[in-house]
């Protein structure tokens, strides 16, 4: 699998998809950003907090899991 970093610049969300470069990433909902032809959509927990995200593309649904940061 592929490793998927974001990062939040003021009102920017930059998303990289190894080895890709940075990309900005534009929201659609709260929780839902476009990526290239594709979309990024967080799954957050009861207390707002992103525990997963879904990447969805041409029908198809990636699903990941967010790696603790000290794990990485």
């Amino acid at each position: 699998g592929r490793s998927m970093t974001f990062r939040r610049y003021g009102t920017m969300l930059v998303a990289k998809v190894e080895p890709n470069p940075d990309t900005v990433i534009y929201g659609q909902t709260e929780t839902r950003f476009q990526l290239g032809t594709g979309f990024i959509e967080f799954q957050l927990d009861n207390t707002g907090k992103a525990t997963r995200v879904v990447y969805l593309q041409g029908g198809q649904k990636i699903p990941a899991t967010r790696v603790p940061e000290g794990n990485r």
